[in-house]
C-alpha cells in the first residue's frame, strides 16, 4: 500500500454501467493518493497528501499486517526514510497494525462516501460491494488481518453489501481482458505481471471460454517479489544524498519532500526517460559549487544517462526475472496439460508507464516470442480490475490451492471404507487409553481444484453424557503439501487453528443414535454419524464447512483462504 487507487462502478437498472476513476483527492489531482497517515494531537488523523503537513508521517504500514514480513529488507531504506522524513514500516505510539491500517481505511471510507453520496439519494437502499486487492506474497494471517482492518475502517458495515478480496494479479487480469483482451480466444494463454509500488505479482491464465461468461483457468501458481517502482525513487534520493549530503536534505524537506515540485519534475523525467544519452536537469536551489552534478548558475541538478540507468535497472531486472520464471512454468504446464504455450505477456502497474522499462520489456517479449501488452492507464489496473470483478463474473474453472486445510476434534474421525462405523467398544477403549483422532486434511497445497470444489465425507463422533453438547471442531491451515496428521506434532509446530466449527448436539435427539452405558464409569456413550461438506471456492477466497446429522444442519463455518 504505497499508493491507493479507487475506481467506482455504478449499476442502475436499464442503464449502461458507468466506471469512474477517482482523481480529485484532498489537496491534489492524481490517479492515486499516497498511502500515508499522521496523527495530530486532538484531531482526526490526516491521510494521503494531507499527511505530509504533520510530522511524523507514517507510510508503508500495511506490511505490518504480515508477521512474515522480512523487516531486514527495510534496513536498506533507512536513508530514504530519513531524507523523506517518513516513518516506514513503523507503528504509531499505542497502535497495533490492524488499528493503524483501519485508521487509514476509515479516512478513505469517509472520503468515498462523500464522493458517492451526491449521486445516491437513498444509500441505505443501495447495494454496495467493496472490492480490494492484496499482494500474493502475503501469508494467511495477513489476509485475515486485512479483512479485519477493512471492516475496522467501516467498509461493509454501514450499508447493505459486502467486502471482496482478490489478488493484485487477478484484478489486473480482469482489467486487461476488459480493455485489451478482445483478441484472445478460448485456449489462449497469457502471463500477467503487476509491477506495483513495493511488490510485484505474477500469474498465468488460460482463457477457457469467452461466452456466455468469461472463464479462466489459472495454470501457474501466483508468485511475487518485494520490489517495485518505489525502488527507483529510493535510488534517486540515495544518489542525491551521496552527492549533496546535508544541504540536499535541508532544501528537499523545505520544498515539501516527496510532495515537492522537485519530485514531480523527477516523475516526469522518470516516465519520459528513453535511454537517450543527454543530460537531464532538475531545478533545486542548493548551496553547492558548480560541478558535473550541479549547474550553480542555473540552480539545476544534473543527471546523466548512467545515473538513470543505475536507478532503473534493479527494478527492470527483477521484474524480467519474475516474468521469465512465470513463462517457463507456464510453458511447462502447457506441455503437460492441454498443449499450447503462453502467447501474451501483460504488464500493469505504475512502473509500466516508464518508456525505458517498456523498451526492455519489448525486447524481452520479442526474444521469448510472446506479444507484449501494456494496457492504457496501467497504474490504475488493479483498482479498475477490482471494480470489474465486483460487476462481472469472471469465472475460474480450476485454481491451485495455496495451503492445506483440515479438520480435527479429539473424538471425531472418518468412518471406515464404505461408511462403516467402528464398534463402540473399540471407540470407548481408545478414548480411555488417551487416543486422539488424527487431523483429516480436506484440501491440499498446490493441488488444482475445480471452481467450487466440494469435499463430502462421513465422520463418526463419540460423545459421552458428561461432555458439553457443543463440540468445537478445529480448522487448520498449513503451508505444506503433505503435513502430519498428528495433532500433537502440529501443536509442537506452534500452528494454531484458524477457526472452529461449533457442532451443536442439542439440535438432535441423542437416543436415536447407537449408545451404551459403561458399567465401569457409569457414562453413556453415543456413536453419531456426522456428514461434513466442505466447499472450497478459490475465486471468492472462501472455505465453507457444513456439518449435518441426519440431514439437520448442526454447525457451519466460513474461513477465508489465501491466494493460490
Amino acid at each position: 500500500m504505497t499508493y491507493t487507487g479507487i475506481v467506482v462502478a455504478r449499476i442502475s437498472p436499464g442503464q449502461d454501467i458507468q466506471f469512474n476513476i477517482v482523481s480529485k483527492w484532498p489537496e491534489r489531482t492524481s490517479l492515486k493518493v499516497p498511502s500515508t497517515i499522521s496523527y495530530p494531537e486532538g484531531s482526526e488523523p490526516l491521510w494521503g497528501f494531507q499527511a505530509y503537513a504533520f510530522r511524523p508521517t507514517y507510510a508503508w504500514f500495511k506490511p505490518l499486517l504480515d508477521p512474515t514480513t522480512p523487516y531486514n529488507d527495510f534496513l536498506e531504506m533507512a536513508s530514504f526514510a530519513e531524507i523523506a522524513d517518513l516513518r516506514l514500516v513503523t507503528l504509531a505510539p499505542g497502535k497495533e497494525p490492524g488499528a493503524m491500517v483501519g485508521d487509514y481505511l476509515r479516512q478513505v471510507y469517509r472520503f468515498v462516501l462523500s464522493t458517492l453520496r451526491p449521486g445516491i439519494p437513498n444509500p441505505h437502499e443501495t447495494l454496495f460491494q467493496f472490492c480490494f486487492s492484496t499482494p500474493v506474497v502475503w501469508e494467511e494471517n495477513a489476509q485475515l488481518a486485512m479483512r479485519a482492518a477493512i471492516r475496522e475502517g467501516g467498509f461493509g458495515t454501514e450499508f447493505p453489501g459486502n467486502v471482496k478480496l482478490s489478488s493484485e494479479s487477478e484484478a489486473s487480469a480482469a482489467y486487461f481482458l476488459s480493455r485489451e483482451g478482445s483478441a484472445l480466444k478460448a485456449g489462449d494463454v497469457f502471463c500477467l505481471c503487476d509491477v506495483g509500488g513495493y511488490t510485484m505479482d505474477s500469474a498465468t491464465y488460460r482463457v477457457y471460454s469467452r461466452e456466455p461468461v468469461l472463464r479462466l483457468t489459472q495454470i501457474t501458481k501466483s508468485c511475487g517479489l518485494r520490489c517495485g517502482a518505489i525502488t527507483v525513487e529510493m535510488g534517486f534520493l540515495d544518489l542525491m544524498l551521496k552527492r549533496f549530503e546535508k544541504d540536499f536534505k535541508r532544501v528537499f524537506r523545505k520544498e515539501g519532500g516527496l510532495a515537492s515540485q522537485f519530485m514531480h519534475d523527477f516523475t516526469l523525467i522518470k516516465e519520459g526517460f528513453t535511454g537517450a544519452n543527454v543530460v537531464y536537469r532538475l531545478s533545486l536551489d542548493l548551496d553547492v559549487v558548480d560541478s558535473e552534478f550541479y549547474d550553480a548558475q542555473e540552480m539545476e541538478v544534473l543527471l546523466s544517462l548512467e545515473d538513470l540507468r543505475k536507478i532503473f535497472l534493479p527494478v527492470i531486472n527483477q521484474s524480467l526475472d519474475l516474468m521469465g520464471r512465470q513463462l517457463n512454468e507456464a510453458d511447462q504446464e502447457c506441455r503437460q496439460h492441454g498443449g499450447g504455450r503462453a502467447t501474451h505477456l501483460v504488464i500493469t502497474g505504475g512502473f509500466a508507464n516508464s518508456r525505458y522499462a517498456k523498451a526492455h520489456y519489448t525486447d524481452f517479449a520479442a526474444k521469448r516470442g510472446v506479444e507484449l501488452v501494456i494496457p492504457s492507464d496501467p497504474a490504475i489496473a488493479t483498482a479498475y480490475g477490482s471494480a470489474l470483478s465486483g460487476v462481472y463474473d469472471v469465472t475460474y474453472t480450476r485454481k491451485r490451492c495455496a495451503r492445506t486445510y483440515g479438520l480435527q476434534y479429539d473424538d471425531l474421525m472418518l468412518t471406515k471404507d464404505g461408511d462403516k462405523e467402528r464398534g463402540m467398544t473399540e471407540r470407548t477403549k481408545g478414548r480411555k487409553n488417551g487416543g486422539v483422532a488424527p487431523i483429516t486434511w480436506l484440501f491440499r497445497k498446490d493441488t488444482m481444484y475445480e471452481e467450487s470444489f466440494d469435499y463430502v465425507r462421513r465422520f463418526e463422533l463419540l460423545h459421552s453424557s458428561d461432555q458439553a453438547l457443543i463440540k468445537a471442531i478445529a480448522i487448520f491451515s498449513i503451508d505444506q503439501k503433505k503435513p502430519t496428521t498428528s495433532r500433537e506434532k502440529v501443536d509442537r509446530l506452534d500452528i494454531r487453528p484458524i477457526d472452529h466449527v461449533n457442532l451443536n448436539l442439542s439440535l438432535i435427539p441423542l437416543d436415536c443414535h447407537p449408545h451404551l452405558t459403561d458399567n465401569d464409569d457409569g457414562k453413556t456413550y453415543y456413536q453419531i454419524f456426522v456428514d461434513v461438506k466442505a466447499t472450497l471456492c478459490l475465486k471468492k477466497g472462501e472455505l465453507n464447512i457444513e456439518c449435518r446429522i441426519n440431514g439437520a444442519l448442526c454447525g457451519d463455518s466460513q474461513v477465508y483462504t489465501v491466494w493460490s
